[in-house]
């Protein structure tokens, strides 16, 4: 009888643990692929002036974004002092603003390309004020039942994009400068990465050390994966949709018309998964102030809708890299202090 009695709670442990891993990796995932990823802009902008070697560049962002998830997710937050914690608070709320004004933009973009109907577009920006108000425990929620759903329709429209138009490929090459072609990578990963700090945080401690390693691989190689495959969708030059504001529901209109709705399906759920990310972030902070779950969950998404007025095309290629500039210095600062730590705990040792 106790040994059934313990095989039944070390089950019920095993299964959080699982739970919580897979909760982790959907937010993580549901963070990143929001209206710029999942809408093609944000591959267009940042990976259009690459040409041919467009893959080789996501593939070095699969490997920024691998060493920043394991950096945050591993990080002792312990190690930042009052001063640098609030500095560091102060950009994060900066940064999930930009992003959730973005997906606002973009959702009322979407909305009104397919639905042509602004009120669907406050029926879901209401339900999204609902979710938030459960905290990390309706954002996990709502990213365990939606990603899938988009993973799934994304991996189907690209691929069979990619198996329409056979394997070859010659890339388009938009204009830039040599300042644009050394940064974007760095920005692009910058702006992706930033707003996961916070949540890595907030899973940090329900994690393992296997779990956290894995998460980051698996997430990492997904996302390198999913870029590859909307470049060889949106960016090659006898099909290039890298100009239209959102790509991937163009391609899908114009190639497989019966796929535009769930297309249109898997731009608006990566838009609600980072819209609530991103809103989670703020709400969290302003509620240490406020003190009040429904006031600092309205006031950010009043706010983003006044900033999600200048556009979505506008946000992703002109405040989106001062996003990635603010992910990267945190990547270095976080990196750099793991490093410390560790002389520092080996001189202890010695």
């Amino acid at each position: 009888m106790k040994n059934s009695a313990l095989n039944s709670t070390k089950n019920k442990s095993e299964n959080r643990n699982k739970l919580m891993l897979f909760s982790y990796i959907f937010v993580i995932i549901g963070t990143i692929v929001g209206a710029g990823f999942s809408s093609g802009r944000e591959i267009a902008e940042f990976f259009g002036i690459f040409g041919n070697i467009a893959p080789l560049i996501a593939i070095l962002f699969g490997l920024l974004t691998f060493v920043g998830l394991q950096s945050f997710i591993s990080f002792d937050h312990q190690e930042i002092d009052i001063k640098t914690h609030k500095f560091i608070n102060i950009f994060i709320i900066i940064a999930s603003a930009i992003s959730l004004s973005s997906m606002i933009a973009g959702l009322s973009s979407i909305i009104d390309i397919v639905l042509g109907n602004q009120i669907y577009f406050w029926i879901i920006l209401v339900l999204c004020y609902f979710i938030l108000t459960k905290g990390l425990n309706g954002i996990s929620k709502a990213n365990l039942i939606l990603m899938p759903i988009t993973i799934v329709l994304l991996l189907l429209l690209t691929i069979l994009t990619i198996t329409k138009n056979g394997a070859n490929y010659n890339f388009i090459k938009a204009e830039s400068s040599f300042f644009q072609l050394i940064s974007y990578p760095f920005l692009y990963y910058g702006l992706n990465i930033f707003t996961c700090f916070p949540i890595a945080k907030e899973f940090a401690p329900l994690l393992s050390t296997k779990q956290k390693r894995y998460s980051s691989i698996f997430i990492a190689g997904l996302l390198t994966v999913f870029v590859i495959l909307i470049q060889f969708s949106i960016l090659r030059s006898e099909n290039d949709y890298s100009s239209y504001d959102i790509p991937t529901l163009l391609l899908s209109v114009e190639n497989f018309p019966t796929l535009g709705i769930f297309t249109s399906i898997a731009i608006a759920i990566g838009i609600i998964t980072t819209l609530l990310s991103c809103g989670f972030i703020i709400q969290k902070e302003l509620k240490k102030k406020i003190n009040n779950t429904h006031l600092s969950t309205l006031i950010p998404l009043v706010c983003c809708y006044l900033l999600s007025l200048l556009g979505f095309s506008n946000i992703v290629k002109y405040v989106y890299p001062i996003t990635g500039t603010f992910g990267v210095a945190l990547t270095i600062y976080v990196i750099i202090k793991s490093i410390l730590k560790k002389q520092k705990n080996r001189t202890k040792i010695s």
